[in-house]
């Protein structure tokens, strides 16, 4: 005899499974690894099938009024991943089929499966003891012994392992952040954000921070996660959006294990304006809590030094890092120009300073003027800057071995 057992609710389409129960989909029998929101996308569509679900109901299914993300972003990101895992296209869709400015409708006839079954070999029933019974409880008690021994035998290969994971060195790439405010003049804005997180970061001792230079590139890219955490040689990845909107700032994050692809931290932050530091502090903490097992005093003294900061300065100080990093004779003077306004309105401000100094350095680098032309201007503003904050002593170092976000 064979005894059935009750299997999960499952829903085939192609050469795919939904197991709505575990959450998991499935292509000829193998799973795919898909994140949560992308996953109950799929189950909202397969609801419905060939019918339009608006863009007004994924939100009130999945985004709740009462949190705060960036709806929009995160329902596109979402769409796309499950077109990844389906295999499948915008331009020609087999299964998502987008209606424009409306939703999305489900192409395929699934088909339903609330029971199935799996089969279970009944226990053989013996009607008298002796021998057959002795050697079946010898068999047992031999794999019950080789299961311990194996046991403790990965016990002793692993302790040496876990003792050197818990304090290798992390690399995390930290993603240019999407600018969502939809205008193009504050795409300076976001890369400032994007920068701003990964100096943060870069201040955490044992954690190895990607490199702008390296990260920039996949601005706007449309690789898969995991192909860029790889080419990146990280096993950490964040992504996410920035908001500008008058005089408040929303920031959300997401900090993804390049392994696994899955999500080990989702926030979403947001201050006005001029507690920006502040915002900038929130986030690289609690990514750096999240990936660190622990996190020294230093690391806290240097993640919680903020200062206040005039919104009028801070902006003009994007602006210079944003035209310092075209890295063109233009952008060099054009930053030299806003570092001066910034430091104008805001005396005190160490960034600004260390920003002009990197500028007049680059300046004289590119040989764009003479070698000497800047020297005493640039050395004059490493020094007001070290004066102003000296924990930017500490920053990682530049591989021209000056100081200054000019390091990445």
């Amino acid at each position: 005899m064979a005894q059935a057992s009750t299997g999960r609710r499952c829903i085939r389409f192609a050469v795919f499974e939904v197991d709505l129960e575990s959450g998991e989909l499935r292509k000829h029998g193998v799973r795919i690894k898909l994140q949560q929101k992308p996953f109950q996308i799929l189950a909202l569509l397969l609801e419905r099938p060939g019918e339009l679900v608006t863009r007004e109901e994924l939100q009130r299914q999945l985004w709740p009024s009462d949190v705060f993300v960036d709806f929009e972003s995160g329902l596109n990101n979402g769409v796309k991943k499950l077109r990844a895992a389906l295999d499948d296209s915008a331009e020609t869709p087999r299964f998502v089929e987008t209606v424009a400015r409306h939703g999305y409708r489900f192409l395929a006839t699934p088909q339903y499966t609330n029971n199935i079954p799996t089969v279970t070999p009944a226990v053989p029933q013996e009607r008298h003891g002796g021998p057959r019974i002795f050697r079946i409880w010898m068999a047992a008690a031999l794999v019950v012994v080789t299961a311990l021994m194996g046991s403790i035998w990965v016990a002793r290969r692993r302790a040496p392992h876990l003792a050197s994971s818990a304090s290798q060195i992390h690399r995390i790439a930290v993603l240019p952040l999407e600018n969502l405010s939809r205008d193009e003049q504050q795409e300076y804005f976001a890369d400032g954000m994007t920068d701003a997180i990964i100096d943060q970061l870069a201040r955490v001792q044992g954690l190895t921070v990607i490199s702008r230079t390296s990260t920039m590139q996949y601005k706007k890219a449309r690789k898969p996660l995991r192909q860029i955490a790889r080419e990146l040689s990280a096993d950490t990845v964040v992504e996410g959006t920035v908001l500008r909107s008058g005089n408040r700032v929303r920031v959300s994050a997401q900090l993804i294990d390049a392994a696994t692809d899955q999500h080990l931290l989702s926030r979403t932050f947001e201050k006005d304006l001029e507690d920006v530091f502040e915002l900038q502090h929130d986030v690289a903490w609690a990514l750096a809590q999240q990936i660190m097992s622990s996190l020294t005093a230093k690391d806290t003294g240097r993640l919680s030094h903020t200062v206040p900061v005039d919104p009028g300065a801070y902006q003009a100080f994007m602006l210079g890092r944003f035209h310092w990093f075209k890295r063109t004779p233009d952008g060099y003077w054009k930053s030299i120009d806003y570092f001066h306004q910034a430091i104008a309105r805001e005396p005190n401000y160490a960034l600004a300073y260390m920003g002009l100094a990197d500028s007049y350095f680059s300046l004289q680098n590119a040989e764009i003027v003479p070698p000497l032309r800047f020297k005493a201007q640039e050395r004059s503003a490493i020094l007001k800057a070290l004066a102003l904050d000296d924990s930017l002593a500490e920053a990682p170092r530049a591989g021209d071995g000056r100081l200054g976000f000019c390091r990445r």
